[in-house]
């Protein structure tokens, strides 16, 4: 028997504050129809849903509660929550979320200009990798080695991870660089 007012699952009586039972039928609670009153009262079905940012790891039964679990990093739940298992969403390529639970695909963070990831569901920044020597990228979130932007002809670059077009310098034959293409 409960001594909660509020839930009344697992086909359970409910003892309520005025000492009467109420008893309500498997995934249902029972709630007052007017604030205040012990005498009206009904069932009603509890939602089946986890929370925002949990996906449901077991479903409830006569003998237990649902089970909902946060979502795992690298991963979220819409605002709406989550009533089975696949609820948790992967963050798409070119981004990541390191913590737990995130309720909304603009936790994902994308992965910063000069840097590209394509690996989805990814937990944090190392997924992120560096545009190669003599590459650049501009904007954030590039999801594949291809959003790399080789440096035009004449220009070049001996450092990973160039986040602009000016980190690709000019070609001079006086110096005599090797890496100049």
């Amino acid at each position: 028997t409960r001594t909660s007012n509020r839930e009344c699952d697992r086909q359970v009586a409910c003892t309520l504050p005025d000492a009467s039972v109420w008893e309500c039928d498997y995934a249902q609670e029972w709630s007052y129809l007017a604030p205040g009153t012990h005498h009206d009262r009904r069932c009603q079905a509890i939602s089946a849903a986890c929370s925002p940012g949990q996906g449901l790891a077991a479903a409830a039964t006569k003998e237990s509660d649902r089970v909902c679990q946060l979502c795992p990093a690298g991963k979220y739940s819409t605002s709406a929550g989550s009533s089975d298992a696949s609820g948790c969403i992967d963050c798409g390529a070119g981004k990541y979320v390191a913590s737990e639970g995130s309720d909304s695909a603009s936790d994902c963070i994308a992965c910063i200009a000069g840097k590209y990831a394509t690996t989805v569901g990814a937990s944090s920044d190392d997924a992120c990798q560096l545009c190669v020597a003599g590459k650049y990228a501009t904007t954030a979130g590039s999801k594949e080695e291809a959003d790399c932007i080789p440096c035009v002809a004449g220009k070049y670059s001996n450092t990973a991870g160039n986040d602009q077009e000016t980190d690709c310098a000019r070609c001079n034959a006086e110096i005599g660089r090797a890496s100049c293409r």
